[in-house]
């Protein structure tokens, strides 16, 4: 299977929802639940008046159409920056394959939704390098990043990953550092301003992010710890392929790379941020993991481990959504 995905051809657009399908088979039996917390943004309200209404077979479409959208166009923007050494689909057929993982995953959830908002912003910050008009790009991405967080709460984090990251793709310039927080205040400024003329500041209050420290996951089973144990090992052996190719990429493209890995350092401590929101918000993880994990597919010359890795992933999907499901 994964050899096929090597190429970018037309016919991996339909394998990729073949393989949607396949590592989502329960969505046959049930189909996919709609969740949200109206604490944490816009996208909970959508879900919570509209989505959670629709009949299960919209639910499910919605759902393969907001995980095969991502695969996508984060295979899109990989490749069009150059980030591995040949073109092809392998990070879009990662990002199906893990989209199984967790059962709250399978869910339509805020923190799917959002995932488009983070690949367009890293599409955003790679324009950054060179660009001829800077400050205009960083003051909208700032307004991109504020209308995230207040679709989204636990965006928030992704303030420092943007103030970073300029100063990775980029040299200071403190009057650029200014021009990106005031993009990213517009939006709340604008909220306020409405609050305040309709005498409903609390309304303004609720849009601020939250913070839950602590464990996102309470009881462990067998198989969420195995899903955590291959999540791991796919990062590692990702990593570990990454640094064969990384050193032979142009400056410019290795500066990418640099800002997906501050993205990943940074998520990782979402779910514990954010505890309330248990592994949901971990779905933002997965674009920068998408990325470094698809190396460990389209690296190695021999199909083996590629090969393994892809069923070990499958199986335990399927395995764990069935076994979630029967409780």
């Amino acid at each position: 299977m994964v050899f096929l995905f090597r190429d970018k051809s037309i016919i991996n657009v339909f394998l990729l929802v073949i393989l949607s399908m396949s590592v989502h088979l329960h969505f046959f039996i049930n189909s996919p639940q709609a969740v949200f917390d109206l604490e944490n943004g816009f996208f909970s309200w959508l879900i919570a008046h509209y989505v959670q209404y629709w009949p299960g077979v919209a639910i499910f479409v919605l759902y393969h159409g907001l995980v095969l959208s991502q695969a996508f166009r984060l295979n899109q923007v990989l490749n069009n920056l150059k980030m591995f050494p040949t073109n092809n689909f392998l990070p879009a057929m990662t990002l199906v394959l893990l989209s199984g993982l967790f059962p709250i995953w399978c869910t339509v959830s805020p923190a799917l939704m959002a995932g488009h908002l983070l690949i367009w912003l890293f599409a955003r910050l790679a324009r950054l390098f060179n660009h001829a008009s800077p400050k205009t790009l960083l003051f909208n991405t700032g307004i991109v990043l504020g209308i995230a967080i207040i679709c989204y709460h636990p965006f928030f984090i992704l303030v420092v990953l943007v103030l970073f990251a300029l100063a990775i793709v980029r040299p200071f310039n403190l009057n650029e550092w200014v021009v990106l927080l005031l993009g990213v205040m517009i939006p709340y400024y604008f909220v306020l301003t409405g609050a305040y003329l309709f005498e409903n500041l609390l309304f303004f209050f609720k849009l601020l992010p939250k913070i839950s420290w602590g464990l996102p996951i309470k009881m462990v089973d067998w198989y969420t710890a195995v899903s955590l144990g291959l999540l791991a090992v796919g990062v590692l052996f990702g990593l570990i392929y990454w640094q064969r190719f990384n050193g032979r990429l142009l400056m410019q493209i290795r500066k990418y790379w640099s800002v997906l890995l501050l993205m990943l350092l940074l998520l990782l401590a979402l779910p514990f941020l954010v505890s309330k929101e248990g592994m949901s918000s971990a779905w933002l993880l997965m674009i920068p993991v998408t990325a470094f994990f698809s190396a460990a597919f389209s690296v190695p010359r021999r199909l083996i481990m590629p090969f393994l890795l892809f069923w070990l992933f499958f199986t335990q999907s399927v395995l764990h959504n069935w076994y979630f499901m029967k409780k």
